[in-house]
């Protein structure tokens, strides 16, 4: 009798032996859903909680460590855009030295061209090229291609000026500034998993945790494309400041002067550019942070409050 009984009671452990896996399962469900039986709720009840306290675990693991490898890159990305952003000597690089005086000293051969074409064009009566409207324009002209690189410089030089007041203002901290944002505790809080969380509140942790990753994924790409779109610029600067004689001279002529428009209509977009993008940024992070800050002290949380992701939209 009793020997019977020890192998069937034998045979059973061996079955749940075979079944490790899913009793642990099993039991870590259990123990999530323990803190809620003390609330006396119901059975499907305590199923739905349980389940969404799982999952919201298992979320917010693998997120604080998709969030933390990515943080660490967007750093180093913020980092990288700001020694891009603060790069102030782009009218002095050696490429403008090099090209500058090449096209300053073509420009000066094609004055005595237009002299040239000023002369055959007063004899030929054409009104558009009359020496008493041009020849004031090309001997100013000729005087502006020697300067153009000093009136190239002197633009830049204020834009970056600007730019360079925003930039401080988040260049300290500016990639760990964004990941706070994006991360903070009270987004993604899910620390507090054995409080009676309601159901609602579980759910709209866990999308909140979901969006914040989201969130920094999305940011570390703009990141991105503003560190490429002011690498971008400083070259662009160099080209146009080479080219800036042209810009003058081509300003003469009637047939010429939409090229001298679209040198100034590029030069000067891509000088403002830094500027606008370095505000926006300055601007986004003052505002974001501040939302934080008014959240937290109009709205401090308990252990077993949960806060949707406000902070987040604010910073977009």
């Amino acid at each position: 009798m009793l020997f019977s009984l020890w192998v069937k009671f034998k045979k059973i452990f061996r079955g749940l032996g075979r079944h490790s896996k899913l009793m642990a399962v099993l039991f870590s469900f259990c123990l999530l859903i323990y803190p809620h039986i003390v609330y006396g709720a119901s059975v499907v009840d305590l199923i739905k909680r349980g389940v969404g306290t799982f999952i919201l675990i298992v979320v917010g693991f693998a997120v604080g460590v998709i969030n933390a490898a990515i943080g660490q890159l967007l750093i180093l990305v913020v980092n990288v855009l700001t020694q891009v952003a603060n790069y102030s000597h782009i009218a002095d690089a050696k490429i403008i030295d090099t090209g500058w005086p090449i096209i300053r000293d073509l420009c000066n051969m094609f004055f005595i061209l237009g002299l040239l074409i000023i002369a055959f064009a007063t004899i030929l009566q054409i009104e558009s090229y009359n020496a008493k409207r041009l020849l004031p324009k090309l001997f100013l002209a000729a005087v502006l291609i020697n300067f153009s690189r000093l009136i190239a410089k002197i633009i830049v030089d204020f834009a970056q000026t600007i730019m360079d007041i925003f930039v401080n203002g988040f260049a300290a901290n500016g990639g760990a500034a964004i990941v706070s944002i994006l991360t903070f505790k009270e987004m993604t809080m899910f620390d507090a998993i054995t409080a009676p969380l309601t159901e609602n509140a579980t759910w709209q942790t866990t999308a909140s945790i979901i969006l914040s990753s989201i969130a920094l994924i999305v940011t570390f790409v703009v990141m991105i494309v503003i560190t490429l779109i002011l690498v971008a610029r400083i070259v662009f600067l160099w080209f146009y400041i080479i080219l800036s004689p042209f810009a003058f001279l081509a300003a003469v002529f009637p047939a010429s002067r939409g090229y001298a428009a679209q040198w100034w209509s590029g030069f000067i977009k891509q000088a403002t550019i830094g500027p606008l993008l370095a505000f926006f940024i300055w601007l986004v992070l003052s505002t974001a942070g501040q939302s934080i800050l008014d959240m937290q002290t109009i709205n401090p949380l308990s252990s077993s409050e949960v806060v949707p992701p406000s902070g987040m939209i604010s910073f977009f």
